[in-house]
This record gives structure tokens, C-alpha cells and sequence, in this order.
């Protein structure tokens, strides 16, 4: 037997054996790895940039042959007719007003001031009629007792003066009576003057010549006497109409004290100087007899009046229709036309500067339209009915010629020259080359 051992011939590996590992306590347990920041910072930007690639690639313009085109701005050439306008500035004003103005009293002690106690709120439309206006009166009705008591006091002398008369013409009266009898006496007595002496009977002649003269004389004076009692009852009676008119002077006037709207409208107050600035008339102030101090204006007859460069004023003609706007409002826009052109022009800003008035009747009505609010009236000199329109920024001119960019259905915009005709601030007419509904590039 041999001292070296065979070898062992190969064998296959032996499977492995699952490993069993026993859990152990979590005392025993590793701690946990800590994770990095920066891989959620990574997923942050990366989902960023995925949504601008796709803001991007949803908001690029179409095109059939991939070509990227810039944001441009177009406009359509529409129909309708193409206008133009030459503006007038001015104020508003109404053609169809009446003043109201304080009263001119007749009274012999009519004051040169007067108080206004109450005044219609300004803005609030009134009727025709109403009260509108009332001015302080108390001295006034004082003053009227007093007057009616002189008419009285002249009324009772006259007929003081009439019983005084009477008692006068009583006894003149009864004294031409006398004389009457001693005329008729003496005529008797000289009737039976035949058997007297030649000196009674010129006595009795005399006592008679006499008897009769003094009657006569009686008689002019009981007539005297009635003529002067007649002027004086004729002075006092005037003197009773004097008072009697004087008192009816007052009275008209404290009537005139309350003021009543002449016609329906709206009541506009006017400006005076007070406290060294010009201010609305109000309650409590005082005005002059004859001074208005108030307009009541009808707000359906407003218009407009304003003055044109006399170099445009041959294109200014009655009827012409207008578009109108008031400053204050903005977004209020009013039809109207010409009604007035001045025929002369007056000076503006100094005289070598002219301007023609002109007047524009508004033909609408609104209740925000009052007096001298300033306005403007862009007055249709030329207009062109059912015309192509297109905007004048989007017109080009080159060599003398019109060109237009038009958009084509491939997106491009193609240039092509067209024929014009009435141009306006905002709108050209274009008399060929286009047809309505293209689109055109704004310049």
C-alpha cells in the first residue's frame, strides 16, 4: 500500500444554505444614512424647465412650413362710410331762457338793496310757476299799515271838510236870504215913495239901489265861496288818490317780492363778487333792483357756442351734422348740427388773432347737460357713404404711392399698393386693391 494518498476526485459545490440571521434588538440596530439636499433641489429645477419648454412650445404661433413668426399687430378692413371732422371748443348754453331779476319797486321809499330769504335749489328742475325766489319784505309791510292809516287819515278829511262846508254854505245861505229880504223891503218902500217928499223918495231910492247891491253881492259870494269849497274838497280827494296809489304802489311791489319761475326749465344761479372772489349767488345775500340773479334755462333747447379759425370757416355750413361731448362726461356723446355761423369774425387772444363764432343745437336731450360746461363739436365737413375702410396707421407711402401690408393665408403679410380716397383722422377710404374683411399691419 502506498504511503501517498489518492487524490479525491472533483465533486459538485455543495448548495449554498440560506443564511438565517437572527433580528437582534433595536439597540443593536445601525443608524439610518442621512439623504443629500441637493437631489431635491435637482428634481425642483428639472421640473421647471420641463414647464417653460412647454409654456413655450404651446404658445408658439402655427405655421405650415415651421417658420416662427413675431407678435404683430393687424386690423380689418371693414365698410361703412369714412368721415371727416373739424372740431370746435366751447361752452354750453341754452337757446330758449329767461332771467329772473330783482324787482324794480315803484314805491316813493324803494331801498336800492335787497335780501334774498330764499332761492330754489340750483340743478333741480321747477315748474312754471313756482316759487323760485323770495326777498325780505318785513320793512315793506310795516311801512304798508302805515300808508293804509294815511289813507284813511285823508279820507276822514274829506269828509271833515264836507260837513265844515256844508255849515259855511249854511250860513252864506242864510245871509243871502237877509239880503234878499232887505232888497225886497226896500222896493216896497220905494213903491209907495209917490206921497213922499222928493227927498225921502230919493232916500228910499238909494236904501233900494242899495238892498240890491248888497244881494248881488251876497250871491257872487255864496258862488265864490262854493268854487272854493269845491277846490278844497278837489285837493283833498287827490290827496286821498295820491295815498291811495302810493299804497298800491307797495302792495304791487311786496307782491313782486315772491318770484315765480316765467318758464319751465332748470334754475342756473349767477356770479357775484363776494369776500373778494367771484361766488354763486345764494340765500342771505343782497342784490340791486334790476339785477338778475338767476336763469331759468330749458335744458331740451341746449347748444353749444364756439368760435373756429377763420381759415377753416368756408367749410362750415348750416345743417351740417355734428358729434358732440361734454368734457365732464366723458363717455356722454350727443348729436347736434350748425345752427349759427357768425358772418364777422371777432378777436381771440389778441387782434391779430380772428375767430368765427359758431352755435351747435344739441339734438339730444340729457339732464347732465346744463349751462357753460365746457364742449366740443366735431363738426362732418366731408363724407363718404359705404366706403372700404382702413386704419391710417396701417398706410405706408413710398414714391408718392400708398402701400398696405396684408396678411396672407400662409401667415406672411404681403405688401400691395392700393388707390385711397377721403381720409379722416383714424380712417382712409381705400378706393381699390383690398376687399372688405382683410387683414392689414398696424404700423
Amino acid at each position: 500500500m502506498s504511503a501517498v494518498p489518492n487524490p479525491v476526485p472533483p465533486s459538485q459545490p455543495e448548495p449554498l444554505k440560506p443564511l438565517i440571521v437572527t433580528p437582534s434588538s433595536p439597540s443593536a440596530e445601525p443608524p439610518e444614512k442621512r439623504k443629500s439636499p441637493w437631489g431635491l433641489l435637482a428634481v425642483v429645477a428639472g421640473v421647471a424647465v420641463g414647464a417653460y419648454l412647454l409654456y413655450q412650445w404651446m404658445g408658439r404661433p402655427s405655421s405650415t412650413d415651421g417658420t416662427v413668426f413675431a407678435a404683430v399687430k393687424t386690423a380689418p378692413i371693414t365698410q361703412g362710410p369714412v368721415e371727416r371732422k373739424i372740431r370746435i371748443s366751447g361752452q354750453t348754453s341754452a337757446r330758449e331762457f329767461a332771467n329772473v331779476t330783482a324787482p324794480i319797486l315803484q314805491g316813493p321809499e324803494a331801498r336800492n338793496t335787497l335780501v334774498l330769504t330764499y332761492l330754489s335749489n340750483p340743478g333741480v328742475p321747477v315748474k312754471k310757476g313756482t316759487v323760485v325766489a323770495k326777498i325780505d319784505g318785513q320793512w315793506l309791510v310795516d311801512h304798508i299799515d302805515d300808508v293804509k292809516d294815511q289813507v284813511r287819515q285823508a279820507e276822514n278829511d274829506v269828509t271833515k271838510r264836507r260837513a265844515e262846508q256844508d255849515v259855511e254854505t249854511q250860513q252864506l245861505q242864510q245871509t243871502l236870504r237877509v239880503a234878499k229880504a232887505n232888497w225886497d223891503k226896500a222896493k216896497l218902500e220905494y213903491g209907495a215913495a209917490d206921497v213922499r217928499s222928493e227927498v225921502e223918495k230919493e232916500l228910499l231910492k238909494l236904501n233900494m239901489e242899495e238892498a240890491e247891491a248888497r244881494y248881488k253881492q251876497q250871491s257872487a259870494d255864496v258862488a265864490q265861496k262854493r268854487a272854493a269849497h269845491a277846490a278844497e274838497i278837489k285837493i283833498l280827494e287827490l290827496t286821498v288818490q295820491r295815498q291811495r296809489r302810493h299804497l298800491g304802489r307797495h302792495e304791487n311791489d311786496i307782491l313782486r317780492y315772491t318770484i315765480t319761475a316765467p318758464i319751465d326749465g332748470l334754475p342756473v344761479m349767477q356770479t357775484m363778487f363776494r369776500g373778494g372772489e367771484m361766488a354763486q349767488i345764494g340765500e342771505g345775500d343782497t342784490v340791486a333792483p334790476g339785477q338778475p340773479f338767476m336763469k331759468v334755462v330749458n335744458q331740451k333747447t341746449m347748444q353749444i357756442e364756439g368760435q373756429i379759425n377763420q381759415a377753416e370757416s368756408s367749410e362750415i355750413r348750416l345743417g351740417q351734422d355734428v358729434y358732440a361731448g361734454i368734457d365732464s362726461f366723458p363717455e356722454l356723446k350727443l348729436r347736434g348740427k350748425v345752427t349759427g355761423v357768425n358772418a364777422l369774425a371777432t378777436a381771440r387772444g389778441g387782434n391779430f388773432i380772428r375767430a368765427i363764432p359758431v352755435r351747435i343745437q344739441l339734438l339730444d336731450v340729457d339732464p347732465k347737460v346744463i349751462p357753460d360746461l365746457s364742449a366740443y363739436g366735431d363738426v362732418v365737413v366731408q363724407r363718404v357713404q359705404d366706403a372700404l375702410r382702413a386704419p391710417v396707421a396701417a398706410l405706408s407711402v413710398e414714391d408718392g404711392k400708398n402701400f398696405l401690408f396684408v396678411k396672407t393665408p400662409q401667415q406672411t403679410f404681403e405688401k400691395r399698393e392700393v388707390s385711397t380716397g377721403l381720409r379722416s383722422h383714424t380712417d382712409v377710404a381705400i378706393t381699390s386693391g383690398l376687399k372688405a374683411g382683410d387683414q392689414v399691419r398696424l404700423n
